[in-house]
């Protein structure tokens, strides 16, 4: 239901990319494999090697190695698959969306860059609403019990703090009960790791499609000119960026609209399958049988009363 990080590739991801000469990247959380099918393009073409960390990717990983022969593939928690990466250029994150994760993540990208001598670019999806403020969790069971906040397998409503059972979307994923709470949701953990790092990296972050976040160290900008500027220009768009936010909440609504139809239909379907069981159970039943005679009576019946019944006369 919600938009995925491939959105922003065509208009910001790719021209950041290019603007630093990133070769070596990561990307956290392959979802349906479509920003991942867009990296692995563009690291063909740069002749450097795509590592991709996903323990469950929605897609089948094996037609995307089969087609970009520098990609490789982690099929492990990115708290693992990161230890074991001694450097890159760029990091994209859109995986396990939770303040734990996403701080565990910041922590060991910084132990990467201390290992290598450069902390990289890292772009974050879904900096902004629902998740910004409010814990994800896709596996409950493998965040340690005092990072998990309260948690229930509901939907988010776009204007509601409260989750719901019968409207909303996303309802498939667990969700943290409460919001804006302390350590909670992506933006919270970017937040609190640059409390004691706001010297060295300076974060942006750039409205719709859930919002994508821009880390950077401050010598980046000042040693790849191109990149300073895309920036600048990014960061001038202040009036267009108040209409983006505007429209991103009005097509959170419209989401949310389009999540509540989805369970209404759901309810429709599970009510047509229990009477559907009925009816079944009624056809395979004694008395059903016995009545077919006087069933097919009154059917005939019916036939020969519509035959006899006189034209009407205009």
């Amino acid at each position: 239901m919600l938009t995925a990080m491939h959105r922003f590739f065509p208009s910001i991801i790719e021209p950041l990319l290019r603007s630093i000469n990133a070769r070596s990247l990561i990307e956290i959380g392959m979802g349906e494999g479509k920003h991942s099918h867009l990296l692995a393009a563009y690291c063909e073409e740069h002749g450097d090697e795509l590592q991709c960390i996903d323990p469950r990717p929605w897609f089948d990983a094996a037609t995307l190695l089969g087609k970009y022969p520098r990609v490789r593939f982690h099929k492990k928690r990115s708290i693992e698959a990161l230890q074991e990466i001694d450097a890159c250029d760029a990091v994209l994150i859109d995986g396990d969306h939770n303040w734990y994760t996403v701080t565990q993540e910041l922590k060991l990208i910084e132990a990467m860059a201390k290992r290598s001598g450069k902390f990289p670019l890292v772009l974050l999806h879904d900096v902004a609403w629902p998740y910004d403020r409010r814990d994800l969790y896709y596996s409950p069971e493998e965040i340690p019990k005092e990072f998990l906040h309260p948690h229930l397998r509901a939907a988010i409503v776009p204007g509601d703090k409260n989750l719901s059972l019968t409207k909303g979307f996303n309802a498939h994923s667990f969700h943290a009960t409460e919001e804006g709470t302390p350590r909670n949701g992506v933006l919270t953990a970017i937040e609190d790791f640059l409390k004691e790092r706001a010297a060295q990296l300076r974060f942006i972050t750039v409205p719709g499609f859930q919002g994508l976040g821009i880390l950077f160290p401050l010598s980046l900008a000042e040693k790849q000119p191109p990149f300073r500027a895309l920036i600048q220009d990014l960061e001038r768009k202040t009036p267009l960026k108040g209409h983006v936010e505007k429209m991103e909440e009005e097509r959170n609504k419209m989401l949310g609209k389009l999540g509540e139809h989805e369970h209404i239909v759901r309810r429709l379907q599970r009510e047509c399958a229990e009477k559907e069981m009925i009816l079944q159970r009624m056809r395979r039943s004694k008395s059903w049988r016995w009545t077919l005679p006087l069933r097919k009576l009154h059917k005939n019946a019916r036939v020969i009363a519509s035959r006899n019944r006189p034209a009407q006369t205009p």
